[in-house]
């Protein structure tokens, strides 16, 4: 049995995606499938220097621009059906992630699909940075289904929920990540059980707006970045949490906490 970690991303996530491949070095012995868009052949480079068990795949514009989070879901697809084998594990991961411990332990609980959840309370709990499935016919079955509806969106309950968000035409963000929430509390179509795995598996925290006109809101916004790096700090110290997720202002930090956690 292998186990597998799909990511992609562009040139301008291969830092990222660089100290990504690192710190799944250091925690377990998957091999990471990189698809990539409009990287230099240094960038590409210094990803298989990163981990030597990555495999590269370059996506085409018209695969990638303007259609990042259906992409994702299709690359996931690709690496099921195309690369892994009957009952292999697959995570989907982000790029701007750094695995503190190996994730695939996950997998030592009984299911067939796992969503992550958020610690802090937002108007869409499950986050898409961290999910995974067995390569079982549940499994299959759900990544199939999944890749269908981001193309086809006619799922009543998936329909129902872009709808309330206003992202029943959107392909480039949110698809995705809209899927896995309505998974996490509707039964799919078929048989295949969902776990919802808290935040330990995919840490969290909002950064705050980098650019706010009123000086006062921007006053607001900053003093969330600094209560994000203190929470980032006591998680990259707590051993109960898996796995860091940078999102948007703390994104930047990434190579510190690389250097705290001995990755970089």
């Amino acid at each position: 049995m292998s186990e597998f970690v799909v990511t992609h991303c562009d040139a301008s996530m291969a830092d990222c995606a660089e100290l990504f491949l690192k710190s799944l070095a250091k925690c377990c012995h998957c091999i990471p499938i990189v698809y990539h868009y409009g990287m230099t052949d240094a960038q590409r480079g210094a990803l298989i220097n990163a981990n030597h068990n990555a495999r590269m795949y370059e996506l085409t514009e018209r695969e990638f621009v303007g259609r990042i989070a259906t992409s994702k879901v299709e690359c996931v697809k690709e690496c099921a059906r195309n690369i892994a084998a009957e009952n292999d594990l697959i995570l989907g991961m982000d790029v701007d992630i750094l695995v503190k411990s190996d994730p695939f332990e996950m997998f030592d609980m009984d299911a067939d699909v796992f969503v992550t959840k958020r610690g802090n309370e937002w108007k869409h709990p499950i986050n898409g940075g961290v999910w995974g499935f067995r390569a079982n016919r549940p499994g299959l079955k759900f990544i199939d289904f999944y890749t269908e509806q981001v193309h086809n969106k006619d799922w009543p309950p998936y329909r129902k929920y872009l709808k309330k968000f206003d992202h029943l035409y959107e392909v480039n963000w949110r698809v995705g990540q809209d899927f896995l929430n309505v998974i996490a509390r509707e039964a799919m179509p078929f048989e295949c059980e969902v776990t919802v795995l808290d935040d330990a598996w995919n840490y969290v925290h909002d950064s705050g707006a980098k650019i706010m006109k009123d000086p006062k809101r921007q006053a607001e916004q900053d003093a969330l970045l600094a209560k994000a790096k203190a929470a980032y700090d006591a998680a990259a110290k707590d051993p109960r949490i898996r796995i860091l997720h940078f999102k948007a202002r703390m994104k930047p930090e990434m190579p510190r906490y690389a250097r705290m956690l001995g990755i970089a």
